[in-house]
């Protein structure tokens, strides 16, 4: 009642956080879709990491979009500074679902195609759970990986930033064919956490390059992967390059992308249905781990 009688004019806003992977000319999908286009009618703005994904859900979509960065907590982080020139990555590291459609299997079938001495020099950590555990756990052991690979299984989320910080590259592993247009959040974590990210080369990884980051690609191919883990153990990573990375990584901490893109965005979208003035509050009022904002999305 409290609501009805003193917002009588709410604004829905849908937020579309990844792409919908049942297939496009799935059962699935074309209810998803339906459903979407039904519920389009009543919403005024649609917020996302990707436009693409928006498709996905919603087809044909007209509704206002707002394209936003993936948003870290940097305050969370404590990076490490290695000596000053290039430090060698030996240790990597994987974070996030254990799922069929993110293809970890192929990932361990390029590291059981390493060279042997790319294999004598370097490890591989994944951290995460899904329902391709089993599956991921069955593969691990069929190619005989345990001297490199550890699977460590579930960590807390509060844990995990300390616990990148003791590695020296991250893996940002997505399926292109899936994913394309899909920015992957640990990407942005590996970054927070001072380590260099090595990432597929999807649409979306390759927007980090171009916003001025230091990143490593590769294909999908076993080939195009030795050729990256072969030149972080040689190369490795500037101080430099360490140093860019952490500053721009900075527009990403989340706290800034509620502040310069989505809290803009509601408060046009309020206006404008509204047509009247609003008091809003200020920018200190968002900047605490405990922020309100949060409680909206």
């Amino acid at each position: 009642d409290f609501l009805k009688e003193n917002y009588p004019t709410p604004v829905y806003v849908f937020d579309i956080k990844s792409p919908l992977l049942s297939p496009l000319n799935s059962e699935t999908s074309r209810k998803i879709g339906e459903k979407g286009r039904k519920s389009a009618k009543s919403i005024d703005l649609v917020v996302t990491r990707s436009r693409g994904d928006v498709f996905t859900w919603i087809p044909q979509c007209v509704k206002p979009a707002l394209v936003y960065p993936l948003g870290v907590r940097l305050s969370d982080y404590s990076p490490r500074f290695p000596e000053r020139g290039f430090s060698r990555c030996t240790r990597f590291v994987y974070s996030g679902a254990i799922a069929p459609l993110r293809k970890l299997d192929t990932l361990l079938e390029y590291i059981a195609a390493l060279p042997q001495d790319i294999k004598e020099d370097c490890t591989f950590d994944f951290f995460g759970s899904g329902p391709a555990e089993e599956s991921f756990i069955r593969t691990l052991h069929n190619l005989d990986l345990k001297k490199i690979v550890t699977f460590k299984g579930c960590v807390d989320t509060e844990k995990l930033p300390g616990i990148l910080t003791g590695y020296d590259a991250g893996i940002a592993w997505v399926p292109r064919s899936l994913y394309d247009n899909a920015p992957s959040l640990k990407m942005v974590e590996y970054i927070a956490a001072g380590l260099l990210p090595i990432a597929t080369n999807t649409t979306a990884h390759k927007r980090y390059a171009a916003q001025g980051f230091t990143v490593k690609y590769f294909s999908e191919t076993p080939n195009s992967f030795a050729n990256t883990i072969a030149d972080c153990l040689e190369q490795g990573f500037s101080s430099a390059g360490r140093e860019k990375n952490l500053e721009k990584v900075k527009a990403f901490d989340w706290d800034n992308v509620v502040q310069d893109h989505i809290f803009p965005a509601f408060r046009e979208a309020i206006i404008g249905k509204q047509q009247t003035s609003i008091n809003l509050p200020a920018r200190a009022s968002f900047m605490s781990k405990k922020s309100r904002f949060k409680n909206l999305s």
